[in-house]
C-alpha cells in the first residue's frame, strides 16, 4: 500500500508490522494440532476408548492390506473353520473372516442360512441368547445379533489391543484373551454395549480363559496356568502361576501355537488342551494353589476341548475327534476316537451332538450319545477347490483342496476322465509325480507319499509328519522338499523306511512365511513371502546327523513369490502382485534376475513349456507369455476361466488349470495368442 504526497510525486511505502510470516506459521501449527487431535480422537473412538487399541488395529490392518492378506492370498487357505458354537438346530461357524449361521436340523444337509463379514479371522465365540460375542483376531471384539438366522447383524465392535483370541462370559463380565497384549475385561450388563473396565497385562501369550467366582484362570502358551484375582476388575492382580510339565514325547520342532490352547473347568478341576498331544488336569480344590494331578497322551495335536460331566471331547488335528473318560480326573482314559476328513480344529457341544469345525472346509456333526462309539451324522458338502496340477505321461494329477487328490486319464486330452480319488485328512495344495511315486503337499497332514504305478489304483505308502503346513513340494532324486509356512522348508529322505519325520527342517521364524518351493538341480528355491526368495544348497550338509545345521543360503531374491517353475538353470517366478520374472541360476553363487513382464494383479502358480509360460491369475484367469527371449518376455494372451486360477500344468496343446471353486478348467492353447476354454 502507498500514499500520495503533493510535494513529492514519488510514492513512499508505508511501514507495516511483519506479521504475515508468523501468522502463517501460527495457522499451520494450529491446523496441525487440530489434525493431530482429530486423528487421536478417531483412534480413541475406534479403539473402544483405548488409544493404544485404535493405533494397533489401524497399523495392523494397513500392514495386512499392504501384504495382500485381505485379498486372494487369504483365500489360498480355502475356508478354514477355526471356531464353532451350537445351540438347538443352529450352529455358528467362524469361517476365516466371516460368521456363518448354520442350519443343523438335517445333519445330511448342513448349510448356511446367513453370513456376516467381520474383518478379522474368527478365533473364539460365546453365545448369550441372541447375542454372539466374537473374538475376531485383528478386528477385535465383535458383537452380533443372531435373532434372525437368515440375517445376522453387527451391533458393535471394539478393536483389539493385540489379537483377540479366546472369550469367556461370566455374569455381566466378558473376558477376552489378546495374546501378548493380555486379558481384557468388559462390562456387558448391557449385552449390546460392552465397555472396557480393566486389563490384565502380565501374560505373555494368553490363549484362553475360564472364570470361577472372583478368580480367572488363564491358559498361557508360555507361562502355563495363571490364576488372577478379578474381584476388582479395574485392577486385576496375579495370584499364582503354574508351569506346564514338559511333553511326554519331545517333538522335533516347537509348536507354532504354544500350549495350552484351551481351558475348561468342571467341578474342582481345570482341563487344559495342549497342542503337543496332551490333556492336562489341574486340581483346583485350593483355588489359589492349583496343581497338576493328571495327564492323558492323545493320538494327535489337541487344539480344542469341551467338558461335560465325566467326559472330555477333544479336537484332534488333523485326524478328528477323541473322547476321554474323566470319572477319575487324576487318571483320565481315552474312550474312543473318530476320524473325520477335513482337519478337525474346534468343536462345540449341543446335547448329544458335537459340531466339529474343520480347517480345510466346513463342519461335521457327530452323535456322541454313546461316548464309546461316536458316529458321524453328516458334514458340510465337500466342494472341489483346485489348487495345483501336474501332468505325468497320460495322466493329470489335480490337488483339489478338501476333495483330496484327483487322478484323471488324458486319453481324450480335451476332456480328462477321473479314474481315482485319494482323500487327505486336511487339504491338497500341490502335487508332484516322480516316476511311480506321487507326493502331495497336504497342509497340516504333511506330505503324503503314494504309489501310482497303477494310476487308477493308487496306494498309500506313508505320510510324512512335517513341522507346520505343507503348501508345496519339490523332488530331487530321492529327496523331497516341502514349503512349510513359518518353518520355511522340510527335507525328506525317500529312501528311508524307518521314519515318517523329515531328516531336516527349517527353524521357526517370525520373519516370513513360505508358500511355495521348487527343487532345481542340486538347489532348493524356498519362497519366503515376506523376506524373499532363498536359494539354498542342501548338498552342503547331506548327513542326517547334521540335520540341525542350517542349509547355506546362497542368495536372497524378491519378495511375494508364490509360484516357481524351472527349466535347467533358468527359474521363472510368479510374483503375487508383481508379474513374471526370470531368474538365471547359471552362476549359483550369484543368481541374476533377467527379464520380467507384468501380468495379473494377483498371481499364483505357473508352468513353463517350450518357451511358453502359463500363469494362474486368480479371478482374472489364465495368462500366457512368450519367454523364449529370457531378457524380454512378453504377454501373448489371457483368458477368463470359470473359477479362481491357482495352479496350472501345460502340455503341447492344453493348459490344465487348477481353478479354485471350479475344480479343473481345460484351456486349448494350440494358438497361444488366442487361447480358448474347452466347453
Amino acid at each position: 500500500m502507498t500514499t500520495a504526497d503533493p510535494t513529492n510525486p514519488s510514492p513512499v511505502p508505508t511501514q507495516r508490522p511483519r506479521r504475515g510470516c508468523l501468522a502463517r506459521i501460527g495457522r499451520f501449527v494450529l491446523g496441525l494440532l487440530i489434525f493431530a487431535g482429530a486423528v487421536t480422537g478417531a483412534l480413541y473412538v475406534y479403539g473402544g476408548r483405548s488409544l493404544e487399541a485404535g493405533a494397533v488395529a489401524t497399523f495392523k490392518k494397513g500392514a495386512m492390506r499392504a501384504l495382500g492378506y485381505y485379498g486372494p492370498l487369504l483365500g489360498y487357505w480355502g475356508t478354514p473353520v477355526i471356531w464353532v458354537e451350537a445351540a438347538g438346530n443352529r450352529g455358528y461357524a467362524g469361517v476365516a473372516t466371516h460368521l456363518e449361521v448354520l442350519d443343523l436340523s438335517d445333519p445330511t444337509n448342513i448349510h448356511a442360512t446367513g453370513q456376516l463379514p467381520l474383518g478379522g479371522i474368527v478365533h473364539g465365540m460365546v453365545l448369550d441368547g441372541n447375542v454372539l460375542y466374537i473374538g475376531a483376531g485383528d478386528a477385535g471384539l465383535v458383537v452380533v445379533d443372531v435373532s434372525d438366522p437368515n440375517a445376522p447383524k453387527r451391533i458393535t465392535g471394539l478393536p483389539s489391543a493385540g489379537y483377540s483370541f479366546g472369550l469367556c462370559l461370566s455374569g455381566d463380565r466378558l473376558y477376552t484373551t489378546e495374546r501378548d497384549s493380555g486379558v481384557r475385561i468388559f462390562d456387558v450388563a448391557d449385552r449390546r454395549s460392552p465397555h472396557l473396565i480393566g486389563t490384565f497385562r502380565d501374560t505373555p501369550w494368553s490363549n484362553d480363559v475360564a472364570v470361577v467366582g472372583n478368580l480367572a484362570y488363564i491358559a498361557d502358551g508360555k507361562e502355563g496356568l495363571l490364576v488372577v484375582d478379578v474381584s476388582d476388575a479395574a485392577h486385576p492382580s496375579l495370584v499364582t502361576q503354574l508351569p506346564m510339565p514338559p511333553p511326554t514325547v519331545a517333538g522335533l520342532w516347537e509348536p507354532i501355537d504354544p500350549p495350552p490352547l484351551a481351558i475348561e473347568i468342571e467341578g474342582h478341576y481345570a482341563y487344559l488342551a495342549g497342542v503337543d498331544r496332551d490333556l492336562l488336569v489341574a486340581d483346583l480344590s485350593q483355588p489359589r494353589e492349583p496343581r497338576i494331578v493328571g495327564h492323558l497322551d492323545l493320538p494327535a495335536e489337541t487344539m480344542d476341548l469341551r467338558v461335560r460331566g465325566h467326559f472330555a471331547y477333544l479336537a484332534q488335528e488333523p485326524y478328528g475327534l477323541a473322547i476321554a473318560d474323566l470319572s477319575e480326573p487324576a487318571a483320565p482314559k481315552l474312550l474312543s476316537t473318530l476320524e473325520i476328513y477335513g482337519c478337525a480344529h474346534t468343536l462345540a457341544l449341543d446335547g448329544d451332538r458335537v459340531l466339529v469345525g474343520l480347517l480345510s472346509q466346513g463342519t461335521a456333526l457327530v452323535d456322541v450319545a454313546d461316548p464309546t462309539a461316536p458316529k458321524l451324522l453328516g458334514r458340510t458338502k465337500i466342494v472341489p477347490t483346485g489348487r495345483g496340477a501336474f501332468v505325468a505321461g497320460d495322466h493329470l494329477y489335480l490337488a483339489d483342496g478338501a476333495a483330496g487328490l484327483e487322478i484323471l486319464d488324458l486319453a481324450d486330452p480335451a476332456h480328462p476322465k477321473p479314474i481315482a480319488n485319494v482323500p487327505v485328512t486336511d487339504y491338497a495344495y500341490a502335487v508332484r509325480v516322480d516316476g511311480t511315486r506321487a507326493l502331495v503337499a497336504a497342509g497340516q497332514m504333511g506330505l503324503v507319499e503314494l504309489d501310482v504305478s497303477e494310476p487308477a489304483a493308487p496306494k498309500m505308502v506313508r505320510v510324512w509328519d512335517t513341522p507346520e503346513h505343507a503348501f508345496a513340494v519339490g523332488v530331487v532324486g530321492d529327496r523331497a522338499y516341502t514349503a512349510e509356512g513359518m518353518y520355511q522348508f522340510a527335507e525328506m529322505d525317500l529312501t528311508r523306511t524307518d521314519t515318517d519325520k523329515p531328516v531336516r527342517a527349517g527353524s521357526k521364524s517370525d520373519a516370513g512365511y513360505a508358500f511355495t518351493l521348487a527343487a532345481a538341480g542340486n538347489l532348493v528355491l524356498d519362497a519366503n513371502y515376506m523376506s524373499g526368495l532363498k536359494v539354498l544348497d542342501p548338498t552342503a550338509h547331506p548327513d542326517p546327523a547334521d540335520a540341525k545345521k542350517p542349509i547355506p543360503e546362497l542368495w536372497s531374491g524378491p519378495r511375494k513369490v508364490v509360484g516357481i517353475a524351472h527349466n535347467g538353470p533358468i527359474a521363472f517366478l510368479s510374483i503375487y502382485t508383481g508379474g513374471l520374472k526370470v531368474l538365471d541360476l547359471t552362476n549359483t553363487a550369484a543368481p541374476k534376475l533377467r527379464g520380467s513382464v507384468g501380468l495379473a494383479d494377483f498371481q499364483f502358480g505357473l508352468d513353463v513349456r517350450n518357451g511358453l509360460a502359463a500363469v494362474a491369475g486368480h479371478s482374472e484367469g489364465l495368462f500366457l507369455a512368450d519367454v523364449k527371449n529370457l531378457d524380454a518376455p512378453k504377454q501373448l494372451a489371457h483368458v477368463k476361466t470359470r473359477g479362481e486360477a491357482y495352479g496350472v500344468a501345460l502340455t503341447d496343446r492344453y493348459a490344465y488349470v487348477a481353478d479354485g471353486s471350479a475344480g479343473l478348467t481345460v484351456v486349448d492353447i494350440t494358438d497361444p495368442s488366442a487361447p480358448k476354454l474347452v466347453q
